[in-house]
């Protein structure tokens, strides 16, 4: 997911990245990766949220390789210092009715951040940090188009304490109404209960 970030939104030539997690990697297993990654071979596109928290983690050395699941962006959240309100920015497009994202400014400033010796923690605060300030610029967007003032939040990023919580401070600060979880679970734990409710509504109506 690293390597895909990077070909995509940063760099055409990943080779000239002095990073210490494309160092533990062999010329030959990158060319293979980014020969899929460019030729799009086997290798759909995804708008994951959980994905940029593996790309964020690995790329700061917190982890680079996930055996279980959430790994990844737990062990971000936990090498947190919290001693920063900065964050990095992204790219909003509007594409006809669409607002896409595009993470590239974010990818760049940590890079940037890395290349400067700044510590994961502070890197870890200030992209947590980023992921609010998206949220709450995508729900003024959304009010201001739609007149929407009510803000379901879900998803397994949500189970992130400090995503969770700032995300709701500064929502509720700006005047919005704020749904999260507190019975189900957000992540696929909350898709599986649904799924049962489902299937038992079926075999009851059989």
């Amino acid at each position: 997911m690293t390597l895909s970030y990077l070909a995509t939104f940063s760099y055409s030539e990943i080779e000239e990245l002095d990073l210490e997690v494309l160092h533990k990697r062999s010329d030959k297993e990158m060319d293979i990766v980014l020969k899929l990654i460019r030729s799009r071979f086997n290798s759909p596109l995804t708008s994951s949220m959980g994905r940029l928290f593996d790309t964020v983690s690995a790329l700061l050395g917190i982890c680079e390789k996930s055996t279980y699941e959430g790994q990844a962006a737990m062990e971000l959240e936990m090498a947190m210092n919290g001693d920063t309100e900065e964050y990095y920015s992204f790219l909003y497009q509007q594409e006809e009715k669409c607002l896409t994202i595009n993470p590239s400014p974010l990818i760049r400033g940590m890079l940037s951040d890395i290349k400067q010796n700044k510590s994961p923690g502070y890197i870890s605060s200030k992209f947590h940090n980023s992921i609010v300030t998206m949220i709450l610029h995508i729900c003024h967007t959304l009010k201001s188009e739609w007149g929407l003032n009510r803000v379901a939040l879900s998803g397994g990023c949500f189970q992130n304490t400090y995503l969770l919580s700032k995300s709701i401070k500064k929502l509720m600060s700006a005047g919005f109404e704020v749904f999260y979880h507190q019975k189900v679970p957000p992540n696929d734990g909350g898709i599986s209960l649904g799924q049962a409710l489902i299937a038992n509504e079926i075999l009851k109506n059989r």
